[in-house]
């Protein structure tokens, strides 16, 4: 009785078995992947990893004279690279960099877009995004300067909120 239950069973499992559409892996799909990481310029490999480890912080400063000044930072590893500045509600200027050369010059963290310079305290990063203090926003002239705005103090609630 029992070989009248394991014979159908067994039969079954042959028919299922050689109607099996199932495909072995070809053994080279893991030689060309390996290939096109291989074949991948290093620098394309580089921009993926930088734009991964990039982060932005907003700050908002109230400014001499009634002005608000809200700067956007990008950081890479901690250290600051760039900045976007909006000066009140309309005027914004983008596409600030660090100028390593004037920084150095003047112990300010300075940034430059143009004619534009953005001048915050010394030692500008990550962590300490929320507690430096912003001297300055100028727009450099051919006889003459013009100051923005000046000795900005950080407006810690305006800047919680915006970074929620």
């Amino acid at each position: 009785m029992k070989l009248v239950k394991f014979v159908p069973a067994i039969a079954a499992t042959l028919v299922l078995a050689a109607c099996s559409t199932q495909k072995e892996a070809k053994p080279e799909t893991m030689p060309k992947a390996q290939e096109t990481v291989m074949n991948t310029p290093a620098g394309e490999v580089t921009k993926v990893e930088e734009t991964l480890m990039t982060k932005n912080k907003s700050v908002v400063y109230s400014c001499q004279k009634g002005g608000t000044v809200t700067a956007t930072y990008a950081f890479h590893n901690g250290e600051v690279k760039g900045a976007n500045i909006r000066v009140g509600k309309k005027n914004e200027v983008t596409g600030f960099v660090v100028d390593a050369e004037d920084s150095k010059k003047t112990e300010e963290t300075v940034f430059a877009s143009g004619d534009y310079v953005w001048a915050v305290e010394n030692g500008l990063t990550f962590d300490s995004a929320e507690k430096t203090n912003a001297i300055m926003l100028y727009k450099k002239g051919k006889m003459a300067d013009e100051i923005l705005v000046k000795t900005c103090k950080i407006n810690k609630s305006a800047t919680a909120r915006l970074n929620k």
